[in-house]
């Protein structure tokens, strides 16, 4: 008996699909098989616009996080400086180093987040635009991971609404 040419349609009657087939026709699909086609496609670019819009709404929370909390901070900072210039001019007597140590132990100023041991050259905000899209990731997901949290009433106001609407619409993109 002679080997069977899979690549010969004649050879391959009694098989009802050829395994290995080189024809340019076009395959036809059954009803079924087209609709599942459709509705994969439209599951992709359902999950693909949900997640579209969940980058969309981290990136306005961020924005307004950043824009609530920065100010608030930059003014903490900026008072700190101004506390330690005058102590210094003040108080000749007392080097860098001494008031740093002072200037740890400033509670409101931790309350709010800003590092009073640092200079003012090196200031790195808590609330710049990437800290900003950490936190709204963070209050959207439900995580709470951080120590990043707003201190103006208008920040807490916004992050509770903002929770309300980016939670469910988180759950949708899971």
């Amino acid at each position: 008996m002679a080997a069977l040419d899979l690549l010969d349609p004649k050879s391959a009657t009694h098989n009802s699909k050829p395994r290995l087939s080189f024809s340019t026709k076009p395959i036809t699909q059954t009803p079924q098989e087209q609709s599942e086609m459709v509705a994969t496609v439209m599951k992709r670019k359902t999950v693909t616009a949900i997640f579209l819009l969940v980058v969309l709404y981290l990136v306005i929370g961020a924005a307004v996080f950043r824009s609530l909390e920065q100010p608030h901070e930059s003014a903490q900072r900026l008072a700190i400086l101004s506390q330690e210039l005058e102590f210094l001019s003040q108080h000749p007597c007392v080097n860098q180093s001494q008031l740093e140590e002072l200037v740890k132990q400033v509670v409101s100023a931790v309350r709010s987040g800003v590092n009073p041991a640092g200079t003012p050259t090196n200031h790195s905000s808590l609330w710049d635009l990437s800290s900003a899209f950490f936190f709204a990731g963070t209050v959207i997901t439900t995580i709470g991971f951080g120590n990043i949290s707003p201190h103006t009433q208008g920040g807490r106001i916004f992050c509770i609404i903002y929770a309300l609407l980016g939670i469910p619409l988180f759950g949708f993109l899971l």
